[in-house]
């Protein structure tokens, strides 16, 4: 469920996304994956500016926490997060 025009448009840019990810890593263009998700940022930068991610509404957080996760899918497929070291 969104509610709020920043969310719908994070909404658009994944399913834009989306169209092309599976095509993209299958053929290892990394570049055009890593454009792909850059692709995501306006929307996401909109989103937090214009809304609270951990409202009260239990049904709003659970729904705009689901969509951040989806985000995240992206990047967990193109990243290995386990290389990631302490300094």
């Amino acid at each position: 469920m969104t509610t709020e025009p920043s969310e719908k448009a994070l909404v658009h840019a994944l399913e834009k996304v989306h169209q092309h990810w599976d095509e993209t890593l299958s053929n290892c263009a990394y570049d055009k994956a890593y454009t792909l998700i850059a692709e995501l940022q306006p929307s996401l930068a909109h989103l937090f500016e214009t809304v609270k991610i951990l409202t009260e509404d239990s049904i709003l957080r659970e729904n705009r926490l689901a969509l951040l996760q989806k985000v995240f899918q992206y990047f967990q497929e193109l990243l290995d997060f386990s290389q990631i070291q302490e300094l």
